[in-house]
């Protein structure tokens, strides 16, 4: 086994260069939050599950109006684009903290061969978005009746 020499100089230097990379990364990511704001591209969250009856996809897009959503199926793709609009009546210098995401999203999915899309059901209430995609008849699960013979 070796034994190393501690230098107190080195360490500390190790020490400063962190503290110096740490302020660098946070001061770039304020920078870059700060010009991101009004004009970046965001990807509002969803959730799907699975029902017996349909697949459902729901949104979370709080403060975005009806008229700026437009969902759209083509094919076996379902695409839901739409835009949160920045607050026009205040000026960006007046926010001291702005976390929220603005500008233009689109999300796509691809759909499975058992949706119906002709049923498809979508509507907006209290800033949640909510796509009803029904299955087929003929893919829906059924109950088989069990005979019994002798």
């Amino acid at each position: 086994m070796a034994l190393l020499r501690w230098d107190p100089v080195r360490e500390m230097e190790g020490i400063r260069d962190g503290v110096r990379r740490a302020f660098e990364d946070s001061l770039s990511r304020m920078r870059k939050e700060k010009t991101e704001t009004t004009t970046a591209r965001w990807s509002p969250p969803v959730d799907i599950f699975h029902e017996r009856e349909a697949f459902v996809l729901t949104f979370d897009l709080p403060g975005v109006d009806k008229k700026d959503i437009a969902v759209k199926m083509d094919g076996s793709v379902l695409t839901v684009r739409g835009e949160r609009r920045f607050d026009k009546n205040r000026k960006e210098q007046d926010y001291l903290r702005i976390e929220s995401a603005y500008g233009v999203f689109e999300r796509s999915f691809d759909l499975p061969p058992t949706v119906d899309p002709a049923k498809t059901e979508a509507r907006l209430e209290n800033g949640v978005l909510q796509i009803v995609l029904p299955k087929r008849e003929e893919t829906k699960p059924r109950d088989i009746q069990l005979g019994i013979k002798g």
